[in-house]
């Protein structure tokens, strides 16, 4: 080892691949023999492919100025040996005269997830003075040919899980904060692959390509704002030598999905949301999509809504109610406006006030809906424009500093022609905070469907102040007062705050294991394809229930959904670790603590522990075992534990 601290002190001018190599040569093997490090060292990079190319690692960054500026490769020099790492010193050049020293931290990371030993490099960067100018570096890593798949919930990548030659060859970013699974996972024969963040309250985003020649190929970008000695979160790129099935890569997955998941609500003191199936029928109509163009459109006030809206529930055992925006918008108003380049219509998502409309009934109607509702077990959630506001909000006017801005100064209004972002900072919510508070405790509204909670808060930098700052904490932290007012929360996006609720269906239909811990957005016109082959069941199977526009269902379809649903309630709180059964047999799911749900995807036996109780929830009745087996049917639901019911 001490050749390799040698070899370290004397890398001045190594390029970024050959420092981190260096790094994880000291790092890996502290107490070990000099031959066991190179060894331990080697076998690590060679797995991960950092022998491929002397460049299998690389770093490159570009201001965002009133432009993004052409990415320049970032060095770095002044390699310093650190107690359980190193650090290096690189400029991030404007032009010859501004320049700005970043420090890149490495160190070694060696620690158990999912019940499994996972080694590698944290990397962490730094700006050592106030830094001007918002900045985006990005970290690329190449892991080399061979049998990679990987893994990610998003909504636009359409292979959730697969074999890495099949990706595009053009790395799509999304944001770890709304838009996608908060950690990368990829496994083969070589391994399994995990980058993980030590905080999502800074921006950050990844994408995967495919590169022939190159393999599988990683890209992590960090956005840092202006006016500031930012310091991004630690990325730590890990490596577990367990060669896993396919079957058992994605169970693995999933651990992981949910741990980490649960740790950044822990550390942002956010609780977990359950997810339940949920029966989307708006007072307002909708939005396209949600119901035929004849039909978007108030649909009456809250008494008259109710009768038709909670009967309909209460058949089809949904417990959860999504009444679309009770708000006063452009519907309410009866204006019509152009949504989009292509859309013309009297939108509802341009929320003029935080107020119930008049034609619904006010708030007087909405507490006799809420409470008609909780009578028959119902909550009610309402869609709310999480950080946007109708171009004609009296609130954009009095208020200009709320308005998130793009470097040129005008409005942030993602595609929308519609809309305008707003801060999620207290100062620019805090009075629409109130507002809901006072319609939470006259009408008992229950949650919240946050509209657009991906696009607003993370996706841009907020050029009214400065030249960019951002505004993930403060987009984080108003889910926890959502919380705190005493509402659940559904972000329409993939983040972990909160229910992930984004859509569409189809885009994980045939993938359903991959949609985890969301109740994805089905939109009518897709319907019958998503119930095709027992689709719904499959989302339930992968704790993933859908909200669906409940009124569209076939009469055909509405037995079986409503058994589900009423299954899916009870079994739910159990469902906390997952095993994909093989062939295709169904999803096994287990407490941890000697109950175990099965969901039978065909006719056939599953063996049970000796001792253990089967009851059938479809059916209502407990099921012998014999000789250890138990009979199960095609699309049913089983509890079985050590108790009988």
């Amino acid at each position: 080892m001490l050749a390799a601290v040698n070899r370290l002190r004397s890398a001045t001018n190594a390029s970024l691949n050959d420092f981190i190599k260096l790094a994880m040569a000291v790092c890996l093997l502290a107490g070990t023999s000099s031959q066991a490090a190179e060894e331990r060292a080697g076998d690590w990079l060679t797995r991960i492919g950092a022998r491929v190319s002397a460049r299998a690692i690389s770093c490159r960054y570009r201001f965002l100025l009133a432009e993004p500026q052409p990415w320049k490769e970032l060095a770095w020099s002044n390699v310093v040996e650190q107690t359980q790492g190193a650090r290096a010193v690189g400029t991030l050049d404007i032009n010859s005269a501004k320049r700005f020293p970043v420090t890149m931290y490495v160190r070694h990371c060696d620690t158990d997830l999912a019940g499994r030993h996972f080694s590698g490099v944290g990397i962490r960067l730094a700006a050592e003075s106030t830094n001007a100018f918002p900045v985006e570096i990005e970290l690329i890593l190449s892991l080399a040919q061979g049998d990679w798949r990987y893994y990610v919930q998003d909504l636009y990548t359409r292979q959730k899980a697969g074999e890495a030659s099949r990706l595009p060859a053009a790395a799509s970013y999304n944001n770890w904060q709304a838009k996608r699974s908060p950690l990368d996972f990829a496994a083969g024969s070589r391994g399994v692959y995990v980058a993980r963040l030590d905080s999502l309250t800074h921006m950050f985003s990844s994408g995967a390509e495919f590169v022939p020649g190159k393999g599988l190929v990683l890209h992590y970008k960090f956005t840092c704002p202006s006016a500031a000695k930012w310091r991004t979160p630690e990325l730590s790129m890990l490596l577990c030598k367990d060669r896993l099935d396919a079957a058992e890569q994605k169970d693995l997955w999933c651990e992981m999905f949910l741990q980490e998941s649960q740790r950044f609500r822990s550390q942002a003191g956010i609780r977990r949301e359950e997810v339940l199936p949920m029966a989307n029928i708006p007072v307002d109509g909708g939005t396209p999509g949600c119901a035929p163009r004849d039909q978007l459109k108030v649909r009456g006030t809250f008494d008259e809504f109710a009768a038709e809206t909670l009967s309909l529930c209460t058949k089809l055992n949904y417990r959860r109610v999504l009444i679309g925006s009770p708000w006063i918008s452009y519907r309410t108003e009866g204006m019509t406006v152009k949504a989009m380049s292509t859309v013309t219509y009297d939108s509802r998502c341009g929320t003029i006030d935080v107020e119930v409309s008049p034609r619904y009934g006010g708030r007087a109607a909405l507490r006799r809906f809420c409470d008609a509702a909780h009578a028959r077990s119902i909550e009610v959630f309402a869609w709310y424009p999480a950080f946007h506001l109708a171009n004609c909000s009296r609130y954009l006017t009095e208020h200009p500093e709320w308005i998130i801005r793009k470097p040129d100064g005008s409005p942030f209004t993602m595609s929308y022609f519609h809309i305008t972002a707003i801060s999620p900072r207290l100062e620019a919510q805090q009075h629409f905070l109130k507002k809901l508070k006072e319609v939470k405790e006259a009408c008992g509204l229950d949650g919240l469907w946050l509209d657009s909670y991906n696009d607003m808060p993370f996706l841009t930098l907020d050029y009214s102040c400065e030249q960019g700052v951002e505004h993930c904490q403060a987009g984080v932290e108003m889910v926890k007062r959502f919380q705190e007012i005493g509402l659940r929360v559904i972000n329409e996006g993939y983040s972990p705050f909160g229910v992930r609720g984004d859509g569409e269906t189809t885009f994980f239909k045939g993938q359903e294991d991959m949609a985890v811990e969301t109740s994805l957005f089905t939109y009518w016109t897709n319907l019958d394809k998503v119930l095709e082959n027992d689709g719904y069941f499959r989302f339930l199977a992968n704790k993933a229930p859908l909200t669906v526009p409940a009124p569209y269902l076939s009469a055909e379809a509405r037995p079986a959904i409503a058994r589900w649903n009423a299954a899916f309630e009870r079994v739910v709180p159990f469902m906390q670790h997952r095993r994909l059964l093989p062939n295709d047999q169904g999803v096994l799911w287990s407490d941890g603590a000697g109950v175990a749900i099965l969901f039978a995807y065909k006719d056939g036996e599953f063996e049970v522990e000796k001792g253990n109780f089967a009851y059938d929830l479809i059916e209502a009745q407990r099921i012998a075992a014999r000789d250890n087996r138990l009979a199960v049917r095609r699309s049913h639901i089983y509890k079985i534990s050590k108790k009988t019911e």
